[in-house]
């Protein structure tokens, strides 16, 4: 451990600064403040450390690797993965219905009590289709869930069917769709969650949230924006765990954003003054902390995107429009009720992005009345076509696409040659739109993201290195108006250090993205592995050593 008066001397091969990754760059970390003191040649540097070892501060020299600034996954779950994490959750991803029906099957006599819930994830509906609740008979009385890949779709046991049918008379606001069979979509995909969810003790979660924090460090992810929680006890956990991050001096907690559903932003809102006695919220800091999130249609997945042309195997279906014109509006005035700045929209299909567009005219009208600075950002931005492009470029919208989304190409039964549109990267910045990456937890990597963006198969999809890294730090650091993503003097000290192959791996190759979950996970995990240490604000937050 170094002492907190001690600057921290990185001395990497290459260091990436603002104008790009440059050898004989040494970077000076004061751990007192979490700012980057110094950044120099090397002689000037030595000079530099050797005064300030004569007015007291000495040094300890890290050398070797790749220094990067810290990541940012600008659009994840942090609240909402842990949580099905806890509840034992089994993934069915790239099974066959044969496959998935015996693991189910397997999981359930492996719990005999009744009582216990049991989740599956990661159904993939171009391999299993037609699955009902009749073919999980064998479960009995046993709430199970079965949630698609996309977490916007699945199908529900019986008993779990009968208590979403409950759901449905005492909340008629639900989106989606609830059949007989068993089978749902969006709204009560959340809905079977939160069931499942009772069943275990909120303090669990708090335990699991935060070590998924923790995790993060090891991905080189240092600040997180994040999209939704499960639930509004989900989001109250959330919170709680930062004021207790915050007290046992931890430094900044790594959520820099919380995107919420209008309803739980107007709960917020009315317990605040409990919140600041309590220590978990100030006024000042939830205007900034917390956004609104809004859904313009729903995903691939369920085939609730909503598309401008119908499914290629669906004849006159073009998706759902899952907040309509009017609950947009109610949101909007919400927000700006509530001094909220910050609104994001969840648009995958073209048809989808352009009723996104509605939104934030309304919001630009709103926030111009009211006299605030707002921004405004779109999720996924999945199948933009050039008159959208051109339209939120003069917007001034931000969007988030996930790279990892350009798995999503198996999707080929229902999009045919749209496919190919899933993730335009450098469509998008042709255009200059300020693009963030995220990763949405497919999987939970932004190496894995920044390696996909620079190897997609497609010119439309495919970036320089450079571009991926200033999407995955900086870009997201200006939309939070914080002091990090780059490595200069008097930003956040929010680094990580590399072994020089990570380089070599990220950097733009023949497009040979594996659409193998076994080969995927290996590539994950060669690029994670790569990582040598990280910094949070100067402070060690991770060691491969450790």
């Amino acid at each position: 451990m170094t002492g907190q008066r001690e600057y921290l001397h990185f001395a990497p091969i290459k260091a990436l600064v603002s104008g790009g990754f440059q050898s004989n760059v040494h970077i000076a970390v004061d751990p007192t403040s979490g700012l980057v003191a110094r950044v120099a040649g090397a002689g000037e540097m030595q000079a530099w450390l050797c005064s300030e070892k004569e007015r007291g501060r000495d040094s300890i020299t890290i050398e070797g690797g790749v220094a990067l600034p810290g990541l940012t996954d600008a659009h994840m779950h942090p609240l909402y993965f842990p949580i099905l994490h806890a509840m034992g959750a089994t993934t069915l991803a790239g099974m066959s219905k044969q496959e998935v029906l015996q693991t189910i099957k397997e999981r359930h006599q492996s719990f005999a009590d009744q009582s216990v819930p049991l989740l599956f994830l990661n159904l993939d509906t171009t391999k299993v289709q037609n699955l009902t609740a009749a073919e999980l008979s064998f479960v009995g009385e046993r709430d199970v869930a079965v949630i698609d890949a996309s977490s916007h779709g699945g199908i529900a046991s019986a008993a779990l069917c009968k208590k979403l049918e409950e759901r449905t008379k005492t909340n008629k606001e639900l989106v989606g769709r609830l059949h007989r069979d068993g089978v749902f979509t969006e709204d009560y995909s959340g809905e079977a969650l939160a069931i499942l969810q009772e069943s275990f003790a909120e303090e669990f979660f708090e335990r699991t949230i935060e070590q998924h924090l923790l995790g993060s460090f090891s991905k080189g992810v240092t600040a997180i924006h994040d999209l939704l929680p499960l639930n509004l006890s989900a989001l109250m956990a959330g919170l709680k765990l930062r004021r207790n991050w915050q007290s046992k001096g931890r430094g900044r907690f790594p959520i820099t954003r919380f995107f919420v559903r209008p309803e739980h932003a107007r709960s917020i809102s009315l317990a605040l003054n409990d919140l600041e006695k309590e220590g978990i919220l100030t006024e000042g800091e939830w205007r900034d902390l917390v956004g609104i999130k809004l859904f313009a249609d729903g995903s691939l997945g369920s085939r609730t995107a909503l598309l401008a042309e119908e499914y290629s195997d669906r004849r006159e279906y073009y998706g759902i429009e899952y907040d309509d014109t009017k609950r947009m509006e109610a949101a909007i005035r919400l927000a700006c009720d509530l001094g909220l700045k910050s609104v994001a929209v969840h648009a995958i299909g073209d048809a989808g992005i352009e009723h996104a567009m509605f939104a934030q005219q309304i919001w630009w009208q709103a926030t111009a009345k009211a006299g605030v600075e707002g921004t405004f950002r779109i999720e996924h931005f999945e199948l933009p076509t050039e008159p959208l492009l051109r339209l939120v470029k003069q917007s001034g919208a931000w969007v988030v696409p996930q790279p990892n989304f350009l798995l999503d190409c198996r999707y080929k039964d229902r999009l045919g040659k749209r496919v190919e549109d899933i993730c335009p990267h450098n469509d998008i910045l042709r255009h200059g739109i300020p693009m963030m990456f995220g990763t949405d937890g497919i999987p939970d990597s932004m190496l894995y993201a920044i390696y996909l963006s620079t190897h997609a198969q497609n010119p439309n999809q495919r970036i320089g290195l450079l571009e991926a890294l200033n999407a995955s730090s900086a870009t997201a650091a200006a939309f939070d108006k914080d002091n990090r993503g780059v490595l200069e003097e008097n930003q956040q000290a929010d680094l990580i250090i590399a072994d020089a192959e990570l380089i070599d791996r990220l950097s733009p190759g023949q497009p040979d993205i594996s659409h193998n979950e076994l080969e995927t996970s290996a590539m994950v995990g060669q690029l994670e592995a790569s990582i040598r240490c990280v910094y949070k604000s100067g402070v060690e937050v991770y060691n491969r050593q450790s």
